[in-house]
């Protein structure tokens, strides 16, 4: 029969032991990015803002992985995507996926509408296209062309490959000093369009997972000296 005080004792040293090995994420673990609105710019989006994302995330062999997505089932669908990287994390970029689903991107640094009111890096430099993909429908007719024929849409995957590491890349994207911005179109009612950009991480760091395991931990400790003593 266990005694309460070993049984306290073990678990102690469980919770230890699970700490130190959940606190390190592992190498390739994605992190999820959101995006907010860009003041001063339009606000035909403001209400449908949190519908796109996308993560990042570790190949393993020097790349990392952009997948973006949407959750707006309506119409809106992202035709433009571009990266400001003020201190050149990545390069090389390659577009993986997307076309299977009916996405049809190109590369571009074509201009990113509203660029101009984006917030500048820490280190004071402007949004600047340093990457890009867009919509291959409307390349060289940006403002002419609406629709989401080729654009990224609900239930579609768009993944963009770089040569970087993931460590570096996260840390940029929460501090701004890499930027990426999404031109949105087809918004209702009447089609218009707007662009967002990233503002920082949106998904819990491993300090949360580690607490959430020690508190279940606890709570299973409670039921079996509760146990032990009926």
């Amino acid at each position: 029969m266990i005694s309460s005080v070993t049984w306290r004792s073990s678990l102690a040293t469980l919770a230890l032991g699970l700490a130190s090995t959940v606190v390190v994420a592992p190498a390739n673990a994605a992190s999820m990015f959101g995006f907010e609105n860009i003041f001063p710019g339009d606000t035909f989006g403001d209400s449908i803002v949190g519908d796109f994302g996308f993560d990042v995330s570790d190949t393993g062999g020097g790349q990392v992985l952009f997948s973006f997505f949407t959750t707006n089932t309506v119409t809106a669908a992202v035709a433009q995507i571009a990266f400001s990287d003020s201190t050149d994390l990545l390069s090389n970029l390659t577009i993986l996926s997307g076309a299977a689903d009916g996405v049809q991107f190109g590369s571009t640094t074509a201009n990113l509408p509203q660029s101009n009111n984006i917030l500048d890096h820490p280190n004071g430099d402007a949004f600047n296209e340093d990457f890009g993909v867009a919509n291959i429908n409307l390349m060289g007719n940006p403002d002419g062309l609406n629709g989401t024929a080729g654009a990224l849409q609900v239930g579609d995957s768009l993944v963009l490959e770089f040569d970087g590491v993931l460590a570096d890349v996260a840390a940029a994207l929460n501090s701004r000093e890499l930027l990426v911005g999404i031109h949105v179109r087809s918004i209702d009612p009447n089609d218009e369009s707007d662009v967002f950009v990233t503002p920082g991480t949106v998904i819990p760091e491993p300090m949360t997972i580690v607490g959430s395991t020690i508190a279940a931990l606890g709570s299973l400790g409670l039921r079996k000296r509760r146990t032990h003593r009926s």
